[in-house]
């Protein structure tokens, strides 16, 4: 990566998830900074000309956001890592009540169905 801008978008996102309480490696990873990974976690890179905020589990990655945009990439890539972390009880969201959880109100199959739509699973 040689393009400053990327790079300062990368480093402020990286920054933000911290300052938040996410736990680098663990909830998330950001392309250029070496990090000790988990077995799951988001990601935010650039590639061909975009952002991509993608979801990682066991070796596999989906793309759950794509944009030219930085402040959406930023802002979509925050908003995953907090989900992930806060159903871990860490980061700023896992202090939130649980009735303002996602899943509140949903049945099993439309809290499942959800799921599957956020990360791209089928």
């Amino acid at each position: 990566m040689t393009d400053p801008q990327i790079a300062e978008t990368l480093r402020l996102a990286r920054t933000e998830c911290l300052s938040k309480g996410f736990l680098e490696g663990l909830d998330f990873h950001v392309e250029g900074f070496p990090a000790s990974l988990s077995s799951e976690y988001c990601e935010l890179g650039h590639a061909d000309g975009a952002y991509e905020v993608r979801y990682c589990d066991t070796g596999e990655r989906r793309v759950l956001t794509r944009t030219a945009s930085a402040d959406e990439a930023r802002t979509a890539f925050v908003d995953e890592v907090g989900v992930l972390a806060a159903d871990r009880g860490h980061g700023s969201a896992a202090a939130r009540p649980p009735e303002k959880s996602w899943v509140v109100g949903l049945t099993d199959e439309e809290a499942m169905a959800e799921y599957k739509r956020r990360y791209g699973l089928s």
